[in-house]
């Protein structure tokens, strides 16, 4: 064989590379072609030929993939979905055709569809009942994986046993306090599978393990399906950094003013606005469960019929005194975070149940930690010894100056406000008393417990 005859067939096997053939297809196409050509010879040209043309992997890797554009999308790029390595990535479109030959139409392979974030749909390219496709953007945890691209023919596998170093560390944070140990698996559980209308709230020390338990549902979850960050998510006007997530915890959180209360209220709602510079605010359906913690008391302002905010106990003993730094490192190992994901995925959970909110010791304890120093002495003192009186707004306000002062003034809406936080302490009333409408303060004869 001449090189005249090994140049025309290298020339053909390179066509037959920009039509898409792998190794065998070419091979049986120069085989029918080149009859008077060894098999063995001709493999040996395919060798050459596929080690020398460097797009040669790319292209077998979209022939592989399903290629789909965004419907709304404006910067011409095609996502490639690998169905072997299961991984997306992007390619400008018209460098997707300048890979391939001119006769072979690649664009009839290219599926315009919309982008969605859909957690609880298995798959990336989903069919959809109208014979529409959706590109689902959610990227499952690594233990999750293998049931999701199964496109729902593989069950997360049952792990009965719940490990004892997760036992352990559960246990340390809340003090051993069975009630809030048992609802936070619980919200775990639920959160991995579902969703979670309250937001988890650790308030307490430094040290104890609050960042850590952050860190072990980053891997729950996965990373890409996490947030970490600070309060400005609920204070400032651009939130796009919590858009399609599955766990945004929030870490040494302040919420002090009425603003800031509302818009706190809004994160747990079934659709979100997202704001983000530059670009219109847009309402996305809500998938995130949320985490907060803080190592101050009075980091949140807390009413008595507040829905939000589930606090569990905590211990005051920092982390590093019961686990060793290795044991605290392996509560994020593969293997350990798979096991927990398993039992907690098939942990039975109420979901009814988990729709209240979780009160503690320590929910009083930040709900008290949050008063100004006239509303601790109004509720712990003076209502303490004035159980069961009356007293015209006027006359209680006038008891608040007495004792901070006579330039100290407090007005009804301020007592309306700490009555919020107390009702079951004293009560205001408008009535009206011949003919006059009068705002009356009424201390309730049940003693306050706590504070004396």
């Amino acid at each position: 064989m001449d090189s005249k005859e090994i140049r025309e067939i290298k020339t053909e096997c390179e066509t037959l590379i920009r039509f898409g053939n792998n190794h065998n297809q070419i091979q049986k196409r120069l085989e029918a072609q080149y009859k008077s050509v060894s098999s063995e010879v001709l493999a040996d040209i395919i060798e050459d030929c596929v080690a020398d043309y460097k797009n040669y992997g790319l292209i077998q890797k979209l022939v592989r993939s399903d290629l789909v554009c965004d419907q709304l999308g404006e910067d011409n790029t095609v996502s490639i979905l690998d169905k072997v390595s299961r991984q997306v990535s992007k390619i400008h479109r018209s460098r997707l055709v300048e890979l391939f030959d001119r006769r072979c139409n690649i664009k009839n392979k290219i599926i315009t569809c919309e982008y969605e974030y859909r957690p609880y749909d298995y798959g990336m390219l989903i069919k959809n009942d109208d014979d529409t496709y959706s590109f689902n953007t959610y990227q499952p945890p690594f233990w999750f994986q293998d049931c999701f691209f199964s496109e729902g023919n593989l069950e997360v596998p049952k792990e009965l046993e719940f490990q004892n170093l997760y036992r352990r560390f559960f246990m340390h944070l809340v003090n051993k306090d069975k009630t809030s140990y048992n609802y936070l698996i619980q919200w775990l559980a639920n959160g991995l599978r579902s969703r979670n209308y309250c937001i988890l709230a650790t308030i307490g020390k430094q040290g104890i393990g609050k960042g850590v338990l952050g860190g072990i549902m980053r891997e729950l979850f996965g990373a890409s399906n996490f947030y970490s960050g600070g309060d400005r998510m609920f204070k400032g006007t651009f939130n796009s950094q919590i858009a399609n997530k599955r766990l945004v915890y929030c870490d040494e959180i302040s919420i002090k003013n009425k603003e800031e209360e509302d818009r706190i209220k809004l994160v747990v709602n079934d659709y979100l606005e997202i704001e983000q510079k530059g670009v219109d605010a847009k309402e996305i359906k809500n998938y995130a469960n949320f985490y907060i913690s803080s190592n101050n008391m009075d980091s949140i302002s807390l009413t008595a019929d507040d829905r939000r905010f589930s606090i569990i106990e905590l211990t005051d003993k920092k982390l590093t005194t019961v686990f060793t730094p290795e044991e605290i490192q392996s509560l994020f190992a593969p293997e350990n975070i798979k096991s927990l994901a398993s039992f907690l995925w098939h942990y039975h959970v109420d979901e009814k149940e988990m729709l209240k909110v979780f009160v503690s010791k320590r929910t009083e304890e930040v709900r008290s930690s949050s008063l100004k120093e006239w509303e601790d002495w109004f509720i712990f003192r003076f209502c303490e010894i004035n159980s069961g009186k009356n007293y015209e707004i006027w006359e209680a306000a006038d008891q608040v100056k007495e004792q901070f002062g006579y330039s100290f003034r407090i007005g009804r809406g301020k007592f309306l406000e700490l009555m919020k936080k107390y009702p079951e302490v004293f009560s205001v009333k408008n009535t009206t008393e011949d003919g006059v409408r009068v705002w009356r303060l009424h201390i309730h004869e049940k003693k306050t417990k706590g504070k004396k």
